[in-house]
């Protein structure tokens, strides 16, 4: 159980440290606070699915998705999630 506290703990932590980006310039964006966003999110929900707070992971895959449309990892977590 102390891992997936850990997840969730460095996801949040990494959401303290780099803002997220908002537009345009979030789509093009490959590194920086775009792309930690999307993994200190992915991170945090793989967390909460191991502590089986599936609401919980279901929100924060998606706020991965949210930050890049394209994260595979989180879209597919999100679909094993709906099986």
């Amino acid at each position: 159980m102390a891992i997936f506290t850990q997840l969730i703990a460095t996801g949040s932590k990494s959401l303290g440290s780099a803002p997220e980006m908002k537009g345009p310039a979030q789509a093009v964006a490959t590194s920086g606070p775009a792309r930690a966003g999307r993994d200190a999110h992915y991170l945090a929900g793989l967390g909460q699915l191991g502590l089986n707070h599936p609401d919980q992971a279901r929100q924060e895959f998606s706020l991965a998705l949210e930050a890049s449309p394209d994260h595979y990892a989180a879209m597919r977590a999100l679909n094993d999630m709906t099986r």
